[in-house]
């Protein structure tokens, strides 16, 4: 996960909220704010699940093999500007730099899960 607030940015503007909804339901806050207006069959999602579902449109999700492989979510601007900052910040799947980036984001995991069997080995060994 990570965190960036770009200068002169309103300083409680940081919030996962936008990503977080993107990434958890798989598509476009914007598209989302669609489906839970009055009448619509989401409508009242945002008032749910601890209130993190966000319906305005800043947040775009990252799909990769027909994967969610992340979100990007923007604040401090208008909706339409976010919107577009959130957008421009999706990498599309096909460019060399988002294949570089999940080649070293699949081997990062890779060494979290055996650094993690390591030590559940050495936990083990110890309490016998």
């Amino acid at each position: 996960m990570a965190f960036e607030r770009m200068d002169g940015a309103l300083l409680g503007c940081i919030q996962i909220e936008k990503a977080y909804t993107s990434a958890v339901l798989g598509i476009s806050t914007a598209d989302e704010g669609k489906l839970a207006q009055p009448s619509q069959p989401e409508y009242g999602v945002n008032t749910i699940a601890g209130r993190r579902y966000v319906i305005l449109g800043r947040g775009v999700s990252i799909i990769h093999e027909k994967k969610i492989v992340g979100a990007v979510g923007c604040s401090s601007g208008t909706v339409d500007q976010n919107a577009a900052v959130a957008q421009a910040g999706v990498v599309p799947s096909s460019s060399a730099w988002f294949e570089e980036w999940m080649v070293s984001a699949m081997h990062g995991a890779a060494d979290i899960q055996k650094s993690t069997e390591a030590t559940y080995e050495t936990l083990k060994a110890i309490r016998q």
